[in-house]
């Protein structure tokens, strides 16, 4: 396309190779020069791996945990993310290069609240404190506690009514304290668990719990 770059066509290209459903898999590329709609010159074809199925739903609970195929579980250290919308749809991306891998295909732990709740990147170490202090989640007096006491108040359904990042030194979960249900990428890929029923293991069984604002509700839908 002349006159164009790699960035500003996009967009095109994505849409053509998910019109034909070729993901994670090959297909043939090449370019052409045309003059009065005629071709004059077509470079040798190329074989190009596509992209992974891109994720078509809204960045909300109910979608992501209905997307089919099922997200994976890349792993702690691997975390994908999702593009800027593009045709509508979010491409799955890692170190800003598209993902080709099916495996690969899904979130971890900490990107899945950083793709839910818009978060771009990450202060280093990256890890639960700093997605808190990325979209703003307020300390609430949950500090610092013992999973045993924890699971507890999760039994007992004491946590006040809101929504929450509950996060250890080893993983990162979001608590709808509402319907006493905690939300997670893990092993296995989506997982949404009665808080009661969520063992809490930790380094130093240590976890820390903090509020996100309301503004946010939409998202757990």
């Amino acid at each position: 396309m002349t006159g164009t770059t790699p960035s500003s066509r996009q967009a095109k290209v994505l849409a053509a190779i998910d019109q034909f459903g070729v993901w994670d898999g090959k297909i043939q590329l090449w370019m052409e020069t045309e003059k009065n709609g005629t071709v004059t010159a077509r470079t040798a074809a190329i074989d190009y791996s596509t992209h992974v199925k891109p994720f078509v739903g809204k960045l909300k609970i109910s979608h992501i945990a209905a997307d089919r195929p099922a997200m994976t579980y890349p792993g702690n250290g691997k975390a994908r993310l999702l593009s800027k919308p593009i045709n509508d749809r979010y491409y799955f991306i890692y170190a800003g290069k598209l993902e080709t891998s099916n495996a690969m295909r899904g979130l971890d732990c900490t990107s899945f609240p950083m793709v839910l709740l818009s978060i771009k990147q990450l202060a280093a170490p990256g890890y639960g404190k700093q997605v808190c202090d990325a979209c703003g989640a307020a300390k609430c007096d949950l500090e610092q506690v013992k999973g045993t006491v924890l699971a507890k108040k999760f039994k007992d359904d004491e946590i006040p009514n809101g929504l929450y990042i509950l996060f250890s030194e080893g993983h990162v979960l979001l608590d709808n304290s509402d319907i006493n249900t905690l939300y997670e990428f893990n092993y296995g890929g989506f997982r949404a668990t009665p808080a009661a029923q969520r063992p809490l293991h930790a380094p130093r069984d240590l976890w820390w719990m903090r509020k996100l604002n309301e503004s946010y509700r939409p998202l757990f839908a």
